[in-house]
């Protein structure tokens, strides 16, 4: 196969893309660590440290998404991160597919001061919750009612998108299995 951006030779080629394959794993590693300091912190943290560490899984599971997207959404150089993903893909066979609103949240996220200043800047602004950890007892909701960043169980709630930590945590896991598995029948 030609490639117009990565190694032709085979063992070149294996070279540099382990080193993107390793980066899942690096990136896996740092999701569960993210995950065990969210989950140690409920009780004896603030809501502003708790949700820092969900937002540290979603910052960590992007760049494993933007590893292997196909498509390249946000790119600078699409035709190079293109022939990369599908590299990975070619090489770890089965990838499943990312959890389909982390992109939302990540975007929510990353523009948030455009996010406030659009709510800021309405006639009437509506009420708000933020930095909200846990359940409870919940006050009741107004129909005008908008949801800056809110953690309940595994479901971070980010500008009224929602996405559940656990499927991600879980399909960066599925990445990194799959990696290592075809990494060491490789090597």
């Amino acid at each position: 196969m030609s490639y117009q951006f990565f190694p032709n030779n085979q063992e070149k080629l294996n070279y540099v893309m382990r080193i993107y394959e390793e980066e899942i794993n690096n990136r896996n590693d740092w999701i569960k660590e993210n995950a065990e300091q969210l989950n140690s912190s409920f009780q004896t943290k603030s809501a502003s440290v708790v949700i820092n560490y969900a937002i540290g899984i979603i910052n960590h599971a992007m760049l494993v998404v933007r590893l292997v997207d196909i498509e390249a959404i946000g790119s600078r150089n699409k035709q190079r991160s293109k022939e990369r993903a599908k590299l990975i893909h070619e090489r770890n066979p089965g990838l499943p597919n990312p959890p389909s609103s982390l992109r939302l949240i990540r975007h929510d996220y990353e523009h948030f001061e455009e996010r406030l200043d659009e709510w800021a800047t309405q006639e009437n602004p509506n009420t708000f919750v933020d930095l909200t950890v846990g359940g409870g007892i919940m006050l009741p909701q107004q129909n005008t009612q908008d949801t800056f960043r809110q953690l309940e169980e595994t479901t971070l709630k980010f500008w009224n998108h929602s996405i559940d930590l656990q499927e991600v945590v879980t399909w960066v896991d599925e990445m990194s299995c799959i990696v290592v598995k075809n990494n060491r029948e490789r090597f």
